[in-house]
């Protein structure tokens, strides 16, 4: 009842804070260095009149845990902590390099096996500012646990750095998304963190934009590449009104009825720009026959034009595409048949890098 607390971010870091209503204080909390994220829990935080709050906090490499916030003192204490049976958050680690200006990586990689030119998944959205918040996944601990470094691209049409990060990235503006991931991969190449035949990058949904968008500028820069229900047929979806969030979502893209968004979307709209005589690299796609979102008719339309490139006409690269037969856009909700999903995918990634 006598504070404002806020989750707040800086930098493309997240902090919390408390402001006290009556004396206009202002409190940050403090942890450790390392970048998290926080959630307040609604249910957990019913009595307004307490001077307790409880937070549920999320970082890249450290299970989830909760803890007790004393508002009047600024301190905490960790009242559940999830725990992996053999995992020790010890082991790994994390940095953030800074490409250029704002432009930056989040870098996971296992102690132990950090070196020059490593195997590496590097992966991107950068769309509806959607902030890619620190958590996390246990999944990419087996990928680091076998030498891989695991790459996220924080790049414009994103939200890492705010609403203004988010709108230069979006309509008009939009193939500022590709050329910050192309830096990022030029970056990891340069400074010997990988190599073009150890780099693999992955994108879902409006990722899968990306990633197709920039294997049509630099195929040659990759050795792997994975769409996930991937937005790849972009004019054509945005054309016709009667598919699901067709109308609401020109606000990202653009109207492709009017002449100046139409032109624009033709300079990066992934199944257009496919040019068959590029060097493309491996390539794997994945969808979902129940998909309202992504349709897997648009995929499967990429994956048709682009077979007939001549490094897979010729079986110098391999191009597969998966679709299940039972999922909708985000993929099963079941523990183990998501595990198992994942299992396939990475099966993917370990074997083309090997």
């Amino acid at each position: 009842s006598n504070y404002l607390c806020c989750i707040c971010k800086e930098n493309g870091l997240h902090y919390f804070q408390t402001s006290n209503l009556i004396n206009s204080n202002k409190k940050k909390l403090k942890l450790d260095n390392t970048p998290v994220s926080f959630n307040i829990s609604n249910i957990e935080n019913l009595d307004i009149c307490s001077s307790n709050l409880i937070l549920n906090i999320s970082s890249n490499l450290s299970p989830n845990y909760k803890i007790n916030l004393n508002l009047d003192t600024n301190k905490y204490e960790v009242i559940k902590q999830n725990k992996i049976k053999g995992y020790n958050s010890n082991n790994y680690s994390e940095k953030l390099l800074i490409v250029k200006d704002k432009l930056c990586i989040t870098c996971l990689y296992r102690k132990d096996k950090f070196k020059k030119n490593m195997k590496c998944l590097l992966n991107g959205y950068g769309a509806y500012g959607t902030d890619e918040e620190p958590y996390f996944d246990s999944k990419i601990i087996s990928l680091l646990d076998r030498g891989f470094i695991y790459c996220t691209a924080h790049i414009r049409g994103g939200g890492y750095h705010g609403d203004s990060w988010y709108k230069q990235g979006k309509l008009l503006k939009k193939m500022n998304t590709f050329k910050d991931f192309v830096a990022c991969t030029e970056y990891l190449l340069k400074n010997n963190y990988t190599s073009k035949e150890k780099l693999a990058i992955w994108g879902r949904s409006a990722g899968g934009l990306l990633i197709g968008a920039v294997l049509n500028m630099k195929p040659e820069l990759y050795k792997l590449a994975i769409l996930g229900v991937p937005f790849v047929d972009l004019i054509t979806t945005m054309s016709d009104s009667s598919i699901p969030l067709t109308t609401e979502e020109f606000n990202e893209w653009g109207n492709p009825k009017q002449k100046k968004y139409r032109d624009y979307m033709e300079k990066y709209d992934p199944i257009l720009n496919i040019d068959l005589k590029k060097d493309y690299p491996n390539i794997f796609i994945y969808s979902n026959i129940e998909d309202s979102l992504v349709q897997y008719k648009e995929p499967l339309k990429y994956y048709q034009k682009i077979k007939e490139a001549e490094v897979f006409k010729q079986n110098k690269k391999s191009l597969d595409m998966f679709i299940n037969l039972k999922y909708g856009h985000v993929q099963s909700s079941k523990r183990y048949e998501s595990l198992n999903e994942y299992g396939v995918y990475y099966s993917v990634i370990i074997d083309k890098l090997s």
